[in-house]
This record gives C-alpha cells, structure tokens and sequence, in this order.
C-alpha cells in the first residue's frame, strides 16, 4: 500500500512537471500569443543574468542535486525489490500456486474428456483441438498440439522439483517450531522471574505452554518440543498432560533412533511420577538405564544422561524402602564420575552427596533389601 501510494503520486507530479513544460514552451514559440511571449522573456532575462554570472557554481549544483536524486531513487528501488521480496512475493506466489492449482483441477476433467486414445499407448495423442484450444490458452499452458507432450515429458522435471519443494517446507516448518520454541522458552523464563502465587507466573506459564503446543501442531513428533511441553505441563500441575508428552516423546526419539532423547524421555517421566505411584517411577526409570546400558559408545553425552537417571532411580528406590537397590544405583553415580566432564561433575557430585544424605537416613528408620 506504502509503494502504490508513493508510486501513483510520483506520476501525478511527473504528469504535472510534463505538462508545466509543454505549457512554457508553448508560450516561448508563440502559440499563446505575442503578448504572452514578450512576458516570458522578461521572466527569463534576469534568470539568464543571473545564471550567466554564477553559471559554475550553478552547474555544479545541479549536478550534485542530480547525483543525489539517482542515489536515492537507487536506494529506494533496492528497498522496494526487498520490501516485496520479504513481504509481498511470499503471499503472491502462494496465490498464484493457488489459482494455477484450481485451473488445473477444474480443466483436468474436460482434458482427459477431450483425448481420444490412450496415453500409454500414444506420445501424442489425437485431440478434438478447437474446444481444447480455447481451454490450454485460458490455463496458459502453450499450444495444443505439444502441451500434452510437453506434460509428458515434465514428470522427471517435476519429481525432482518436488522433491525440492518439500524439503524447503521440511526446512520453513523447522524455522517455525524453532521461533516458536525460542519465544516458549523466553516467556517461560519470565514467569519464572514472577512470584509464585502471582496471576502473571501463570498466565506466563500458560502462554509458553501454548508456543510449545503451536510448535507440535506444526511438526507433532518434535522430541524437543515435546519435552518442552511436558516440562511446562508440570509446572502447571498437570501431570496427565506431561506424562502423555513424554510417552509421546519416548516413540518419537525411538522412531528417531535417538536413544539419549529416548532415556531422556524416561527419566523426566520417572521424575514426575515419583512424586506418588513410585513402582511406575522406578520401571520408568528402570527402562532408561536399560537403554543406555545397550548403547556401545562411551560419549560424555551418554555418561552424562546414564548419572543423571541413575540418580533419580537412586532416589526413588530410596522412597520404596529398597536400599540396596538404591546404594547400588548410587554406587554406579560414583564410579561415573572421574568419567565425567570437569562441567558437569560438581553438579552431579553434589546431587550425589544429597542422594546418599537421604539414603542415611532412610535406613536409619529401616531397612529392607531391594529388588
């Protein structure tokens, strides 16, 4: 709207400037009269005078004045080609895509009708040309008598164009669930940032959850979408929503064949869930560690995650009562260490620490071999 409103002025007032010209010409050769002329040339003469005394400087004016206007009418044309680029191109081809694609579905029947023969068996085959003439130009699909080898022979084209296309949507969709991720993320460390009973922590909460849900309507087996949207479930208290999340979570990192997002899945469903039903929580757990256990390679990444659920299984087997087992997963913690990033290990070392200050004291009240 900016641009066809500026453009529509700028040929008013070249219009305006034309015709301003054409008007004093007339007048300097005579056509409005003698009268008209004499008055013109007076006009002029002390212009003239004028000119004739600074005419260097005057030059040199205009030519900077005329530098300037094409810098600026470049510049506004490199704005202008970027402006549609970035805002306008988009909705415009996804129209023309559109319009073309309803041609095409609407002419297809009256195409096929129009063939006579088969196109298995023909390269060119017979046409009734004058009613299909007038519909291939409306469609603007070129001369009857090729437009049907033509399509024939643009299938490989096409394929790979397609081909093309979807991995470009592939790439537009992981932009989207990206910045929706990004802005979940941002609102949900605002709210954090708010008190805890406050309405606007969970209002906050609320909208963050919501990016992340945005992000799966768009690509619904997204791990870390997913898992983001069970962690703010959780924060909501809804516990339903999280742990369906994270099974959610579990088949896509499978499918995926991501096996730390997989045990990463598990051992958050394990921390949600032991909050109560702790034999769920310990064969969530349990499932975790059996999956890293199977891996072959010995990245810091995986010695990481297997610390991590070890700790949680160690915790949880401390609140079932099952010591043994708990001092055995506990154990594993601290053989892992040493392994462990320089990063990492102080958090792991201290959450380590608290584990076994628990475990203390559990048993202190009683004791019971584990499973």
């Amino acid at each position: 709207m900016l641009f066809r409103s500026f453009a529509s002025l700028l040929l008013l007032v070249s219009g305006m400037f034309a015709l301003l010209i054409i008007f004093v010409l007339g007048i300097s050769v005579g056509a409005f009269g003698p009268d008209a002329q004499k008055s013109l040339t007076a006009f002029w003469a002390p212009l003239y005078t004028f000119y004739g005394e600074h005419n260097d400087r005057i030059d040199n004016a205009v030519k900077w004045l005329g530098g300037l206007l094409s810098a600026v009418t470049a510049a506004f044309a490199i704005y202008k080609s970027w402006y549609y680029a970035e805002f306008s191109l988009p909705r415009r081809l996804a129209d023309l895509i559109r319009r073309r694609n309803d041609l095409l579905h609407a002419a297809r029947p009256k195409l096929l009708a129009s063939v006579n023969g088969s196109l298995a068996e023909r390269m060119t085959p017979i046409i009734y040309f004058y009613p299909l003439h007038k519909l291939l130009k409306e469609l603007g699909l070129g001369r009857p008598r090729y437009v049907v080898r033509d399509l024939v022979e643009t299938i490989e084209a096409n394929k790979e164009e397609q081909k093309v296309m979807i991995a470009r949507i592939a790439e537009i969709e992981n932009e989207i669930v990206t910045a929706h991720l990004l802005k979940g993320s941002a609102l949900a460390g605002k709210a954090s940032m708010e008190s805890v009973s406050s309405e606007m922590r969970q209002a906050r909460n609320k909208e963050a959850r919501e990016e992340f849900r945005s992000a799966l309507e768009i690509c619904p087996d997204d791990v870390d979408a997913l898992m983001f949207a069970a962690l703010q479930s959780n924060v909501l208290g809804d516990e339903g929503s999280a742990i369906d999340y994270l099974e959610k979570m579990q088949v896509a990192a499978a499918a995926k064949n991501v096996p730390l997002r997989q045990a990463e899945a598990f051992r958050l469903k394990a921390e949600f869930l032991s909050k109560e039903k702790w034999d769920d929580a310990r064969r969530s757990a349990a499932a975790g560690v059996g999956i890293l256990d199977g891996l072959v390679e010995t990245s810091p990444e995986k010695l990481l995650a297997l610390a991590r659920i070890l700790l949680v299984l160690g915790e949880i087997q401390t609140k079932r009562e099952k010591f043994t087992a708990a001092q055995n997963a506990l154990n594993r913690v601290r053989a892992l260490l040493p392994q462990l990033q320089p990063r990492v290990r102080d958090e792991i070392k201290s959450k380590l620490d608290a584990s076994d200050s628990h475990l203390s004291a559990a048993k202190k009240d009683k004791e019971e071999p584990g499973e």
